[in-house]
């Protein structure tokens, strides 16, 4: 009778090995390790082997979030490299016209300050920096400088809000960068 006991229960443990060894391999976990805990634990060993997420699925996972980061990285270069390409074209058209009229309009641009029109508007934004702001964790912009010196003047943002430029590695509190620490609301 001993030795039927026996028998059986080391039928048990083998079942109890093959079925963790199966579940750990369909997961990409260590098979023999979980071989040998499956012959120690026994059924407790098959059900933690089974209830551990898929490194497989994760590493699947995680290749395509970083594909796909790549692939937007490029789509902004592009947009990047498009964009200033489309600045320095119509750049180097009014610097023709400018010259065919013998007029200079960076010149008088600067002299007529933003209020005066939509043209001298224009040709003050073509070489400005462009600005994005933190607004209730979400991410807007590109705006110009005067529009968020405007909005931390008059506390829709505050000193606290995180705006960032191209030119800058990280964002950044408005308050600590010096285009606009002067700007913000003395109330926050």
């Amino acid at each position: 009778m001993d030795a039927g006991i026996l028998v059986f229960f080391l039928i048990f443990k083998v079942v109890y090995v093959v079925a963790c060894i199966a579940i750990a391999n369909s997961k990409g976990r260590n098979a023999a390790l979980w071989g040998f805990l499956g012959f120690l634990l026994g059924l407790i060993g098959v059900i933690i082997v089974a209830v551990l997420p898929n490194v497989r699925e994760e590493q699947v996972r995680q290749m395509r979030a970083e594909e796909e980061n790549r692939r937007l990285r490029e789509q902004l270069r592009q947009e990047r490299i498009k964009a200033e390409s489309f600045r320095q074209h119509a750049q180097t058209r009014l610097d023709a016209h400018d010259q065919h009229l013998g007029i200079d309009t960076r010149q008088t641009a600067g002299a007529l300050g933003t209020g005066t029109g939509a043209v001298a508007g224009q040709l003050g934004q073509a070489g400005e920096t462009q600005w994005y702001y933190d607004a209730g964790g979400n991410m807007v912009g590109p705006v110009a400088a005067q529009e968020v010196r405007a909005k931390l003047r008059n506390g829709h943002l505050t000193g606290a809000t995180l705006v960032w430029a191209e030119h800058m590695t990280a964002w950044q509190p408005a308050r600590l960068v010096g285009e606009f620490s002067n700007d913000v609301f003395r109330g926050s």
